[in-house]
Order: C-alpha cells, then sequence, then structure tokens
C-alpha cells in the first residue's frame, strides 16, 4: 500500500511540474519505459529516471510517504529503466547510448558507463554495407 502512495505521490509531482517553462528543448525518440521507478532496499529512497533530461531524479521518502526532491544526477541518453541495487547503488539502462550508468547515491554521481557489447563491436567493424556485393553483416570485398 505505501508503495501505491508513493509511485501515486511521483506521478502526480511530475504531472504538476511539467509546466511549458520547465520542459527542455527535446526530441522524443520514443524508447518505451521498462521499469522507471524503484525504491531503494531500505525504502528511504525513491528513484525516477527523467528521459528528457538525461537524469536520474533521487527523493528522500519521508514515514508518512511524503516525497522531497534530493538531487538529479546525469546518466547516459534516453534512461529508460533503474534499478536499485543497495542503498548506495543503483544501475540505469539508457536506451539511445546503448550504456548502463552505475549511479553511487553517495557521492551523487554515475562513476561508471557499461557500453553494450553487440554495440561496440559493430562500431569497431564499421559501417554494414548490403546489397550484390555483401550480404548483411558481412564487409564489402576490398576494391
Amino acid at each position: 500500500m505505501r508503495a501505491i502512495a508513493i509511485v501515486s505521490a511521483v506521478l502526480a509531482l511530475v504531472v504538476c511540474s511539467s509546466g511549458v517553462s520547465a520542459r527542455a528543448a527535446y526530441v522524443n525518440f520514443e524508447s518505451s519505459h521498462v521499469h522507471p521507478i524503484d525504491l531503494t532496499p531500505s525504502g528511504t529512497r525513491l528513484l525516477a529516471v527523467n528521459t528528457p533530461d538525461a537524469l536520474l531524479e533521487v527523493f528522500a521518502v519521508a514515514a508518512d510517504g511524503t516525497l522531497t526532491s534530493q538531487r538529479a544526477i546525469p546518466v547516459g541518453l534516453e534512461p529508460v529503466t533503474v534499478v536499485a541495487r543497495t542503498d548506495a547503488e543503483a544501475w540505469v539502462v539508457n536506451s539511445l547510448s546503448d550504456t548502463v550508468s552505475i549511479v553511487d547515491l553517495d557521492l551523487i554521481k554515475a562513476v561508471k558507463a557499461i557500453r553494450d557489447r553487440k554495440e561496440r563491436e559493430r562500431k569497431a567493424k564499421g559501417p554494414i554495407i548490403a546489397g550484390p556485393i555483401a550480404s548483411p553483416g558481412e564487409r564489402p570485398p576490398p576494391p
């Protein structure tokens, strides 16, 4: 029941604070959220991804369920998922930048970004050319 009250409060906060002047200049690539809100294991912090601003928003949760904004931590582009591993560490999946940001909630910063292995391999190989001389995923023969 407490979790429902917290989620309702966050949604109300987002709706009320979404005035025109507060919106970022942002192009929506329409990545779907997967798990955009999470509580730390102790239940003392609520974490929410702020996709347009590429931030992880951290809220303190009071005993009565009220929320107080604590900080906003920059993460990768288009964060869609957050998971609190511990009370001090959260992992954020960033859709557009193909990374996972490891965030230290005590240091108030992303301490590491893990890149998608397949994306690294694709970038290392260069562009993939499809057509009569190459099938998808193959590099063309040298000229």
